[in-house]
C-alpha cells in the first residue's frame, strides 16, 4: 500500500504515532502507518482517536516482542484453538480482577487486555488461513 500524504490537517500526535510505528522492529509493522492514517481520516470521533493515538502502539509493541519471543512456530503450534484455550485462560485473570475486585500478582488488567487483542489477532489469522487452505472449522 502506498503511503498517505500528510496534510496540513494532520496533528503532532499522528505524526508520533506514525514515527512509533515506523519504529517496531517487525516486519509486521510495515504499511500499518498507512492503514491508520486512511482509518484516523475517515473516522475522527476523539474516542477513536484516543484508542488509535494511546493503545494501538502499546499493543502493537508487546505483541512484536512477545513474537519474537515466541517466534512463529509459538503461536502457530496448536492454532485457533490454541488461541482459544490462551483467550479463556486471560479471560478468567479479567474476571478475577474487573469482576471479583481481587488484585492479580503479576499481569495487571491493561496487559492481560493487550494480550487478548494480540490472541484476537492470531485468531482471526488462523481463521483465514484455514479458510483459504479449505480448512475451515
Amino acid at each position: 500500500m502506498e503511503a498517505v500524504v500528510l496534510g496540513s490537517a494532520v496533528d503532532k500526535e499522528l505524526k508520533a504515532l506514525v514515527a512509533a510505528f515506523e519504529k517496531l522492529p517487525t516486519q509486521e509493522s510495515r504499511g500499518v502507518p498507512s492503514v491508520l492514517l486512511l482509518a484516523l481520516e475517515k473516522i475522527d470521533t476523539n474516542t477513536f482517536q484516543d484508542i488509535l493515538l494511546e493503545f494501538v502502539p502499546v499493543i502493537l509493541d508487546r505483541f512484536a516482542k512477545a513474537s519474537r519471543d515466541y517466534g512463529d512456530t509459538g503461536a502457530n503450534r496448536l492454532g485457533a484453538a490454541g488461541q482459544f484455550a490462551d483467550m479463556s485462560r486471560k479471560m478468567l485473570k479479567l474476571q478475577r480482577s474487573l469482576w471479583e475486585g481481587k488484585k492479580l500478582e503479576g499481569e495487571q488488567p491493561e496487559e492481560v487486555l493487550s494480550d487478548l487483542v494480540a490472541h484476537c489477532l492470531l485468531t482471526m489469522k488462523f481463521l483465514r488461513d484455514d479458510n483459504l487452505r479449505g480448512e475451515a472449522l
